[in-house]
C-alpha cells in the first residue's frame, strides 16, 4: 500500500532560533545546465503530465521504487506523471523558505515550492503565520466529532478550520475599526501597533502584521489592510475545502503524483530518481540528521556527507528538495525548521531517511491539466 503521509505536528522540536523573514527570492527562470532555458524543460515536464490524462487518479499513480523479495525484479523506477524525459534535466529556480512556525512545516514547504514556481503566495503566508497550534488544532478534531452532524477531522485540516476563523475574526475586527472613530481621527489609517494589537488578539500572534506595507508615520490606508486579511481568510477557507483528510492533504494540493523509494532501493534507481525529478520539490522523510549549533554558525550550507547514517533520528517531516548535482551526486535540501540553510547528503543517506517507510517526492506543476490546486490561493 501507499505510504500515508503522516501529520507533522510532533516533529517540531528543532527551531533555528530568533524568528526572521529572508529577503524574497523571485522565481528567476535561471538556465538548466546544458545551457537552455528552465522553460523548455518545463513544457516537456507537462507534456508528460497532461499526457497521463484526467482518468488516471493520483493514488494509483505510485511506481514505487523497493527491494522487493529476493529473486523478484524491482518495479521500474518511474511515475507516469511526475518527471521530465529522458536526460534528466532539472529546472532551477530560486526558493525561499520561511521557518516553521508551529506544527506547519507542510505548509511552509508547500507555500516555498509553490512561490518558486511562480504563484504568488503572500496570503499564504499570512495564513502560515497565524497557523493555529496543536492544541488548538485538537480542540476543533474534538469539536467537530461532537457536532449534531459529527464531523472526523484530522489536524491540519482542524488547523486550517481554526485558523480561518481567527482570520475572519480579524476581519470583524478591522471592518470595526474601519468605521469607527480610530479611522476617523487618523483619516482612514491604521498604524502598525494598532494593526500588531489587533493581530494579537484575534490571530494569537502578530507575525502576519509584517506582510502589511506601511508608509510615513507607519501607517497604512485600513481599507488596504481590510483587503489583505479578507484575501487571506478567502485562502484559508479554499485550503480547507482542498484539504479533505490528514491522509492525502499534500497530495490533493499538488496533484502531481509522487516519487517514493525505501531504505532497501537500488542505489542507482535513486539515483534515476533524483536525476528525473523537477526541483524544487516537497519532500517528506521519516529520519533526518540534527546539526550541531556550530554547523549553523558555519554559514547557510550545512554539509551532513560525512555523518554516518546510525546518527540518523527518527521523523515525521516535511522538507524541501532543492537540488540534486548530477556531478557530485549530492543532495541539497532545505528544512522549515532552519529556513533558507541548505543542508547536503549523499544519495545513500538520503535513501536511510525513508526510515521503515517511504521517501516521498512530489513536484509542483504551475499549469495545464495536472496543475497542483495550490495555484487556486494565488493572491
Amino acid at each position: 500500500m501507499k505510504a500515508a503521509i503522516r501529520s507533522d505536528d510532533r516533529d517540531t522540536a528543532s527551531r533555528a532560533g530568533v524568528h526572521s523573514h529572508s529577503i524574497q527570492a523571485q522565481a528567476t527562470g535561471a538556465a538548466l545546465a546544458d545551457r537552455r532555458p528552465a522553460a523548455v524543460a518545463q513544457r516537456r515536464f507537462q507534456m508528460l503530465a497532461d499526457a497521463s490524462g484526467r482518468g488516471q487518479q493520483e493514488r494509483s499513480l505510485a511506481t514505487r521504487i523497493g527491494a522487493g523479495p529476493a529473486g523478484q525484479a524491482r518495479e521500474p523506477v518511474q511515475r507516469v506523471v511526475a518527471t521530465p524525459a529522458g536526460d534528466g534535466l532539472v529546472v532551477q529556480r530560486a526558493t525561499d523558505l520561511h521557518v516553521q512556525q508551529g506544527p506547519s512545516c507542510w505548509l511552509f514547504v508547500l507555500e516555498a515550492v509553490a512561490r518558486s514556481g511562480g504563484v504568488g503566495t503572500d496570503a499564504m503566508r499570512m495564513i502560515m503565520e497565524s497557523y493555529a497550534s496543536s492544541d488548538d488544532a485538537n480542540a476543533q478534531v474534538k469539536k467537530a466529532s461532537k457536532e449534531l452532524a459529527p464531523r472526523a477531522i484530522g489536524r491540519r485540516q482542524a488547523a486550517l478550520e481554526v485558523t480561518a476563523g481567527r482570520l475572519a475574526a480579524m476581519v470583524t475586527a478591522l471592518q470595526g475599526y474601519r468605521g469607527g472613530q480610530g479611522a476617523l481621527r487618523n483619516g482612514g489609517m491604521i498604524s502598525r501597533k494598532i494593526a500588531q494589537r489587533y493581530a494579537r488578539a484575534h490571530l494569537d500572534g502578530d507575525r502576519s502584521v509584517d506582510y502589511l506595507t506601511f508608509g510615513n508615520g507607519d501607517m497604512a490606508p485600513i481599507d488596504d489592510v481590510v483587503s489583505q486579511y479578507e484575501r487571506a481568510r478567502d485562502r484559508a477557507v479554499t485550503l480547507v475545502g482542498i484539504v479533505t483528510n490528514e491522509q492525502d492533504d499534500v497530495g490533493s494540493l499538488l496533484q502531481s503524483g509522487s516519487l517514493e523509494f525505501d531504505a532497501k532501493a537500488d542505489i542507482g534507481d535513486v539515483r534515476l530518481t533524483l536525476e528525473n525529478v523537477p526541483a524544487p520539490a516537497y519532500m517528506s522523510i521519516r529520519k533526518r540528521f540534527s546539526p550541531t549549533p556550530q554547523e549553523l554558525q558555519g554559514g547557510n550550507v550545512v554539509d551532513f556527507t560525512t555523518r554516518k547514517v546510525d546518527t540518523l533520528k527518527d521523523t515525521a517531516h516535511a522538507v524541501m528538495l532543492e537540488h540534486y548535482d548530477k556531478g557530485r551526486k549530492i543532495v541539497s535540501y532545505k528544512d522549515p525548521n532552519f529556513g533558507n540553510v541548505i543542508f547536503q547528503v549523499r544519495i545513500g543517506q538520503l535513501r536511510a531517511m525513508a526510515n521503515a517507510e517511504r521517501v516521498m517526492i512530489r513536484p509542483f506543476i504551475a499549469s495545464g491539466v495536472n496543475r497542483s490546486r495550490l495555484a487556486e490561493i494565488a493572491d
